[in-house]
């Protein structure tokens, strides 16, 4: 719990030192690195990734780039595991609901490496968010996201579902 309080008072600090300024419409040209971090728990296990990527902004509604990523899986039955995923990423960025409000949903394909690499060739994720911007040059970000982690020889399909946070610079 305690990881969970730090984690969200630095992302706060974070973009409250960005500075502030009226939040506009996401503009064409428009890069954006992001942060995120996700906590999964489940009866199986946790899972602790954290990731970063760099969008560009193709158009105010789309939005397409690179990603890469640390994750660590502690299942309940076997030893730990962990690895880098690297990939791409999508988002469809919806129209400004307010001026700090902007809805999105998208996707992500990663291969991975590492120990991780070797029970999981790929994975695919979905999801669905929000980012609630605090200027034009940054946001907090929250999604609900839903993972699968294609198996490995004879290691199993991997599904989860969670919610990651982040925080998001516009240059």
């Amino acid at each position: 719990m305690h990881l969970k309080i730090r984690t969200l008072a630095l992302l706060v600090i974070a973009v409250l030192l960005c500075g502030y300024a009226a939040a506009d419409e996401l503009e064409e040209g428009t890069k954006e690195l992001q942060f995120d971090f996700s906590l999964v728990d489940s009866s199986a296990g946790s899972n602790v990734t954290i990731s970063g990527s760099l969008g560009w902004v193709l158009t105010p509604h789309h939005e397409a780039g690179p990603v890469i990523g640390y994750s660590r899986d502690d299942p309940d039955g076997g030893s730990t595991v962990d690895g880098i995923a690297v990939g791409g990423f999508y988002n469809y960025n919806f129209s400004i609901a307010s001026d700090m409000l902007v809805p999105y949903v998208g996707g992500r394909v990663e291969l991975y490496s590492g120990d991780l690499g070797d029970l999981y060739d790929s994975g695919v994720a979905v999801y669905g968010g929000v980012r609630l911007m605090t200027g034009s040059r940054a946001a907090l970000n929250v999604r609900l996201f839903f993972d699968q982690k294609a198996g490995s020889g004879s290691t199993e399909d991997l599904d989860s579902t969670g919610l990651t946070a982040g925080i998001s610079i516009f240059f």
